[in-house]
């Protein structure tokens, strides 16, 4: 099956991208819907809190993850986390008050984030190297069509002049948990989870399964060996695998500190402010009501559009050059956007050139971040702490993006256009973070990544010099 199975079940695990940006989306329009003003009537403080609850049980969620992911194997802990999805968007479509709506919120976040965490982690491990990038960037394309579907379905349903106006789109939640839940059922399990759990057959088969290169027999054997030996030296290196362990090892936590700043600077970037927040943006520019539920749409459907060409070319691209030259562009295209705002007041030309920076912000965000930020973070942990590393750097990104959420709509109500200075500073600094202290890892296996990062090896030996080493070095008879 090679290289079809391998995209089989990177886009079934994708499924979890979409219900991601379904969820997300789909508030972005229901807090701008009539019927649903008037059935809440929220403050801009409830507001925030009815985004930003969704993040606090992404939080939780993830870190879960993390644990049962290790127990459990990656099948189970996806299917875990579509439990609590289908849950949360019931109790969220029959919400007669607040504290429902909120519980609802809370209980989906709790899903999403257990899957933002376990299916990135599955679909780096097994993926060949040439195609993990665009394999594990399928999240983002995926996570954007979420996006653009729930955007879409929220401006059909403002024509509705009842409660159906939100619920429905609210309810249609639970389609996308549904399938990946069944979906689940016919994936392999991850071949180093498998190693890690010494099922040494089991492995060798869904490797051999796995493997793209169907001329070269004996390419399975050999990536199955490197497997086999690369968790073999990080067992014999610590024998505890626990958070706390994390900490006390100096490589791995240089590999947390990294992954978690992936996610702590792609919410520098200011993106989730302005996705949760979208419609009070377009509003500010001059175009409510309906106007900015219909542009929200369009906003979507060009981040879908934009992130499934990109993906064509994902897997060719370097780690941290395109995040580098993102991060200057969008400050320069912040600087604009405060410029724009403040001066729509003016004409319309003004908002028209606001609304346009917006989406060019977006389109930057789509061909570097949205993607690149899934794989780097995904790809550069251990095996053994993998699902725990990752976990914890997702933390982050949830942590972060419940704080920005729950204070955005207050920012912006105060400051307008000068909140925009805020994310001007942090990618400029960004990008410098990125230049000095983030190494890149594009084309290599997660065996070769390792090496990067590895305190027992000396610091001028290459990846290259590395992986020949361990090769050579391999005896490792296992019955076929």
């Amino acid at each position: 099956m090679g290289l079809s199975l391998v995209l089989f079940c990177g886009a079934i695990a994708g499924i979890s991208g979409f219900l991601f940006g379904y969820d997300s989306g789909v508030m972005t329009t229901t807090i701008a819907q009539e019927q649903f003003l008037q059935q809440f009537n929220p403050t801009s403080s409830m507001m925030g809190t009815i985004i930003a609850i969704m993040q606090a049980g992404g939080f939780f969620g993830c870190l879960t993850a993390g644990k049962l992911s290790d127990l459990w194997g990656r099948k189970k802990a996806i299917m875990f986390g579509c439990v609590f999805v289908v849950v949360g968007g019931a109790l969220q479509a029959a919400a007669y008050h607040t504290a429902m709506l909120i519980t609802g919120r809370f209980i989906t976040g709790f899903g999403v984030g257990s899957l933002t965490m376990t299916v990135p982690v599955y679909q780096a491990e097994i993926s060949p190297p040439k195609w993990r990038g665009t394999i594990v960037g399928c999240q983002q394309l995926m996570l954007a069509m979420g996006s653009a579907t729930a955007n879409w379905t929220g401006y059909g349903f403002s024509f509705v002049n009842s409660s159906f106006q939100w619920r429905v789109p609210l309810a249609l939640q639970v389609v996308p948990g549904i399938v990946l839940f069944v979906g689940s059922w016919f994936l392999p399990e991850s071949p180093r989870w498998l190693v890690e759990r010494d099922a040494l057959d089991a492995a060798l088969h869904v490797v051999q399964r796995l493997n793209p290169d169907k001329q070269n027999p004996n390419s399975a054997y050999t990536e199955f060996r490197e497997i086999v030996e690369q968790i073999k030296q990080e067992k014999a290196h610590a024998s505890e695998r626990s958070y706390l362990q994390i900490f006390r090892r100096k490589a791995w936590r240089n590999r947390l500190l990294l992954g978690a700043g992936i996610w702590l600077m792609l919410n520098l970037t200011g993106i989730n402010v302005i996705n949760y927040y979208l419609t009070q943006f377009f509003t500010s520019l001059g175009y409510g009501g309906r106007r900015a539920i219909f542009l929200t749409g369009v906003y979507g459907s060009v981040g879908a559009a934009t992130t499934f060409i990109v993906l064509f070319f994902v897997h060719r691209l370097s780690r941290r050059t395109p995040l580098m030259i993102a991060n200057i562009s969008q400050t320069a295209t912040l600087i604009v956007m405060a410029g724009l705002t403040e001066a729509s007041e003016l004409g319309v030309s003004g908002q028209i050139g606001g609304v346009a920076m917006i989406f060019l912000f977006f389109i930057i965000y789509c061909t570097t971040w949205g993607p690149l930020s899934w794989v780097y973070a995904s790809e550069i942990f251990p095996t053994q702490i993998r699902s725990k590393g990752y976990s914890m750097a997702s933390a982050v990104n949830w942590s972060v993006t419940l704080l920005f959420n729950q204070t955005g709509p207050i920012a912006l109500d105060h400051s307008g256009w000068k909140f925009y200075f805020l994310f001007v500073a942090t990618n400029f600094v960004s990008a410098l973070i990125l230049l000095f202290l983030y190494p890149e890892t594009s084309g290599k296996s997660l065996e070769a990544i390792d090496s990067l990062f590895d305190e027992h090896n000396a610091m001028h030996r290459s990846t290259s010099e590395a992986n020949e080493v361990r090769r050579t070095s391999i005896e490792l008879d296992v019955k076929g």
